[in-house]
């Protein structure tokens, strides 16, 4: 199972990645992509827990595309968290990097 979340939301990782990265080099710092990743996050959580409660009701019926919509909504939301993390790292590693040569 968790071999398949990696060979699925790895590949759309790197264009979140990418689209997280272009956002960097556009916007003033690097407060406004962390503003777009806590946004994104929040925005993921709430549909999951919105599916989750649903689901839970007696009676719920998920129709012929159910389970193909969690596999591609599951599959994005990995990719954007492998995504948000790796750009987290970079940039940590980058300014690290930055501020030890300014001393």
């Amino acid at each position: 199972m968790t071999q398949d979340i990696v060979l699925f939301a790895l590949p759309a990782a790197f264009f979140v990645f990418a689209f997280l990265l272009a956002l960097s080099f556009l916007t003033p710092s690097w407060h406004w992509v962390a503003a777009v990743i806590l946004i994104g996050c929040i925005g993921i959580s709430a549909m999951w827990v919105a599916h989750f409660q649903a689901a839970a009701q007696p009676g719920y019926k998920e129709g012929p595309g159910g389970a193909l919509g969690i596999l591609v909504v599951g599959t994005w939301s990995w990719a954007f968290i492998f995504a948000s993390l790796a750009w987290v790292a970079a940039t940590v590693w980058w300014h690290k990097g930055v501020d030890g040569r300014r001393g």
